[in-house]
């Protein structure tokens, strides 16, 4: 258990292999358990609140299996790739009209990049700034 996580990427592998988690209730691990319902929080910097999530986890088989099966359904269902492109081309649609105009005016001061992105087969698009 890390003192705070800011994703978590090993929880969903775990959880998508129907292992339930006991996680540190700071940063990225909270949203995964409340969208997966897939374990518990437990404060890092409380050893008797992670010994008990992790002794509850272990001695309630009911728990295991529901937060089990509960954690590779819903993993699958808000974390896969299929579901990550469907969210990220609905926020493209919608926030289209922010940018409306303003790759023309790029693709109009570079031609030789205009004809190069009407034979591309694939892109990468990204925004690491926000920008």
């Amino acid at each position: 258990m890390a003192l705070t996580e800011p994703f978590g990427l090993t929880l969903l592998e775990a959880s998508a292999c129907g292992l339930p988690i006991v996680a540190t209730s700071n940063g990225g691990p909270a949203e995964i358990v409340r969208r997966c319902e897939n374990g518990l929080l437990a404060d890092p910097h409380d050893l008797a609140a992670v010994q008990k999530a992790i002794k509850q986890v272990l001695t309630d088989p009911e728990l295991w299996l529901r937060l089990s099966e509960t954690g590779v359904r819903k993993v699958r269902e808000h974390y896969s790739w299929e579901r990550h492109v469907e969210r990220y081309l609905k926020l493209v649609q919608d926030n289209r009209h922010v940018s409306q105009g303003l790759g023309r005016k790029n693709l109009a001061l570079n031609p030789k990049l205009h004809e190069r992105l009407k034979l591309a087969d694939r892109m990468i698009l990204t925004d690491i700034d926000g920008t």
